[in-house]
């Protein structure tokens, strides 16, 4: 059986405010679309966020029909999963556009309601248009959908419910270890106590695409979400590296047998990154814009630019805020107009801005001002009272106690504070001259 895995095309995504047509992520689907009619793929299978929100437009709506009525027309099955930007909470149990699509026979939407005794798994019914599974050609396919934080918990409980011995593909809308800081990423405990129910794990959710042990996959997204992930076609040392969707292929007659997995690239909008430091453009310079501008002329133009191109620039560095108020719409728009590329983002993500020279110096005048108030503090009691720290000694011991003050700060242990002071040759000075005062004194530090 031939399989081709998407996820992730976020039909009526809008990038830049509109200056990149969300045009571009139908083109993206309908690519995949005419490939998988072409080479006669057996099922269709979108890992969640077909759309990019849970409203979409009536364009959206009808870049998704036009999709998907050619794999109808071809006899191709769609099944289909919920995503997190296809749904208004992760909760949620209301209809969807895609329960829309269904009604219209354009996909089969597989949907697994959990309950306090575990999954509810039910039968596609061709009727009603719903169910949990469905079998096709001896393969059998189960969606679970976005499971949010609970995903792991949740992923375990359905694949006992799963007939072991039946080749199976599980669809999933969820990320896995590499990116740990996602709610609900699964762990290679998490997919070793599924393995022996499921055959294929077909995943979305995260746009980076990723084979785990030639069974778990997520193709990456069709066409950039954001510009920024196209560094990831950077990557692949001289040429780019495979993102869009999947070719998989299963054998129903023989479960154990290894599952062929292809990763392939659609067309998508070509992307150009680029790089400029502001640190030595902009600081000292009254007309910073002009002064970026064309830098960031200089940096894009070893790229070739077309009408078709867009183009991420990253700003990285460190700047005066008392000397730019920076405007990355007002650089993308001079930029667009001299390269002449579909559209331009400027990124500031990297960008740090210092504050003014005045308030830095003012600061460190304030922090030296309480260090001074301190030693006069510290020095006037010893003047006081360690008559045996003569010979300059006393400024050591100021320096000592103001240095074990920080470490304090730092958040030291008490016991390696104390071990410090021990070993110090001022501790033995100072506490003979504290023996030989009649009353003796207390330091708080």
């Amino acid at each position: 059986m031939k399989i081709v895995h998407v996820a992730d095309t976020h039909l009526g995504r809008r990038r830049l405010g509109g200056r990149l047509p969300d045009q571009d992520f139908a083109d993206a689907l309908a690519a995949i679309v005419t490939t998988a009619i072409a080479e006669r793929a057996d099922a269709f299978l979108i890992a969640g966020d077909l759309f990019d929100a849970p409203r979409i437009e009536r364009l959206s709506l009808h870049q998704a029909v036009n999709c998907l009525r050619p794999l109808r027309d071809a006899g191709i099955p769609v099944m289909a999963i919920e995503g997190n930007h296809d749904q208004p909470s992760p909760h949620a149990h209301g209809p969807t556009w895609l329960h829309f699509l269904a009604d219209e026979d354009l996909l089969c939407l597989l949907t697994t309601p959990f309950s306090v005794v575990g999954p509810i798994l039910t039968r596609w019914n061709p009727r009603t248009r719903r169910g949990s599974w469905i079998d096709l050609a001896g393969v059998r396919f189960v969606g679970a959908g976005y499971l949010g934080a609970t995903t792991p918990k949740c992923l375990r409980a359905l694949a006992e419910r799963l007939e072991p011995d039946r080749p199976t593909v599980l669809l999933l809308h969820a990320g896995l270890d590499p990116f740990p800081s996602r709610a609900g990423g699964l762990g290679r405990s998490d997919l070793d106590a599924i393995r022996p129910h499921v055959t294929y794990l077909a995943l979305g959710h995260v746009h980076t695409p990723m084979i785990v042990d030639d069974w778990v996959c997520n193709p990456g997204s069709p066409e950039n979400w954001r510009l920024a992930e196209a560094r990831y076609d950077l990557q692949g040392r001289g040429r780019p590296r495979p993102r869009g969707y999947a070719v998989v292929q299963i054998d129903p007659r023989r479960p154990d047998a290894p599952t062929s997995i292809e990763l392939r690239s659609n067309p998508r909008r070509p992307v150009i990154c680029a790089r400029l430091n502001c640190s030595p453009l902009v600081n000292g310079h009254p007309q910073w814009l002009e002064v970026v501008e064309e830098a960031a002329v200089m940096a894009i133009g070893p790229h070739r630019v077309t009408p078709e191109s867009a183009v991420l620039l990253e700003l990285v560095g460190e700047v005066d805020r008392s000397q730019i108020a920076l405007a990355p719409t007002a650089l993308e728009v001079r930029l667009e107009a001299r390269l002449g590329a579909a559209a331009i983002e400027v990124s500031t993500d990297r960008f740090t801005r210092r504050a003014p020279r005045r308030i830095r110096m003012a600061a460190r005048r304030a922090r030296q001002d309480r260090d001074n108030a301190e030693c006069v503090a510290l020095l006037a009691a010893l003047n006081d009272s360690s008559r045996g720290l003569r010979g300059g000694r006393t400024g050591q011991f100021v320096r000592l106690c103001l240095d074990l003050k920080a470490r304090a700060q730092r958040g030291t242990p008490v016991d390696e504070l104390v071990a410090w002071v021990g070993r110090h040759d001022l501790s033995e000075a100072f506490f003979a001259a504290r023996r030989a005062r009649e009353s003796p004194t207390s330091f708080i530090v």
